[in-house]
């Protein structure tokens, strides 16, 4: 999307970021929230930022949307990698959660769960998307949880990409 005048800029607000790290499960059938590692500032504008961003307590794992009152497209994606033993049964899932009382309680956005049960082969990979809205009312933390059936699943980029990663997420409004 290109973004002609400084006026219409000023109404967009957006977040991009990724898990470039492996990220592996210590648990099976666990719902765990995915800590960010890499920012991408050139696609972040407006009133959207980690947890705290810059301080002391900064929380990679949550993203919080400004007071507003607005539509936000969600969208991303999870890079697995199985490294278990062949002809396994796998389930993979992902969410995003939200909470409008500053994380004292968080709810499953509808249409933004994205799951997947495949027959696994050792060092098998896939991709698996989620996208969605949530409306924004005040100030809007939002983050994503994964979960696998096993252990031996990890979710890591390819490496035959110049720049792997294993799990996006891009957040702008509609």
């Amino acid at each position: 999307m290109e973004i002609t005048n400084a006026s219409s800029r000023s109404n967009v607000i957006a977040f991009k970021t990724h898990r470039a790290a492996d990220m592996t499960l210590t648990s099976a059938d666990t719902w765990t929230d995915v800590e960010w590692d890499l920012k991408i500032d050139d696609e972040c504008i407006g009133d959207i930022d980690y947890y705290h961003a810059g301080e002391v307590d900064e929380d990679k794992s949550i993203i919080v949307i400004g007071n507003t009152d607005k539509l936000f497209h969600v969208n991303g994606c999870v890079h697995s990698e199985y490294n278990g033993v062949s002809a396994t049964s796998v389930i993979i899932a992902s969410r995003i959660m939200f909470s409008m009382d500053s994380g004292s309680t968080w709810t499953e956005a509808r249409c933004l769960q994205s799951n997947t049960e495949l027959i696994r082969q050792a060092n098998e990979v896939g991709t698996q998307h989620y996208l969605g809205t949530i409306r924004a009312d005040g100030e809007t933390w939002i983050k994503l949880q994964v979960r696998a059936s096993s252990t031996d699943l990890i979710f890591s980029g390819w490496t035959t990409f110049d720049n792997p990663v294993a799990i996006t997420m891009t957040v702008a409004t509609v």
